[in-house]
């Protein structure tokens, strides 16, 4: 598999310059002033920042919306022989840097997360203004927690090993067809039955390993219901 794939086509505005300025002459962010407290040299610069956005609006914008973005996937045969694997090769490194450059999160429910992670009920007020409770940003840093950890266990099997302990002795022993042990001057059909020999200690701790895996499906099933949400 090969892939290819470029930036996304930009677009030019003066939205940055115009923030820079707000945030320079009001000493907080621009999404914290109110266009009511905009005084006569605030609306003249957004004046001119609009003229000039229009400019660039029916110019070289109307240049770069002809423009496409590169893309370029190449799949081989191979590729589709384990594809859970060879796409969790992809994923893995994209969850990962959605988790170190991420700006934003979803919404995410709170029976998807532990108990300590559920909401608060915010007050009316809150709701109105769009604000979210204290936990919100730590319910998504959960949730991309554990899709990361699924996928590393898809691109890594070595976690099974765990499970598996001791050293295995396999005994096979000569039975005829009802099952009965004999020997090689049996009269008929030597069938063999395989069993543990006394130096057998292997042992699969299936309680563990079952639980484990259920982590597992549980962090794709996650990467599954908020797939949508992997735009911060």
């Amino acid at each position: 598999m090969r892939v290819k794939i470029g930036k996304y086509i930009h677009w030019y505005n003066t939205h940055r310059i115009e923030d820079k300025y707000l945030k320079w002459r009001h000493k907080k962010p621009a999404w914290d002033i109110d266009e009511r407290d905009h005084d006569w040299i605030d609306k003249t610069v957004m004046k001119l920042l609009d003229g000039w956005q229009n400019v660039l609006h029916y110019t070289i914008n109307q240049i770069q919306k002809r423009r496409e973005r590169k893309i370029k996937v190449h799949v081989d045969r191979w590729d589709t022989w384990n594809a859970n694997e060879t796409l969790a090769h992809v994923i893995l490194p994209v969850l990962k840097k959605i988790r170190e450059d991420k700006q934003g999160a979803p919404f995410v429910d709170s029976k998807d997360v532990p108990k300590e992670l559920r909401p608060k009920k915010l007050t009316k007020k809150q709701k109105e203004n769009g604000e979210v409770d204290d936990k919100h940003f730590e319910r998504w840093d959960w949730v991309l927690g554990e899709m990361i950890f699924a996928f590393e266990c898809m691109v890594d099997d070595s976690w099974e090993d765990q499970f598996f302990s001791g050293e295995s002795h396999i005994v096979w022993t000569k039975v005829d067809i009802e099952g009965n042990e004999v020997d090689d001057d049996h009269d008929g059909m030597i069938y063999y039955r395989m069993g543990r020999g006394p130096n057998d200690t292997f042992h699969f701790d299936k309680e563990g390993y079952d639980k484990f895996s259920k982590r597992i499906d549980e962090g794709l099933r996650l990467f599954g219901k908020y797939y949508r949400g992997l735009w911060t």
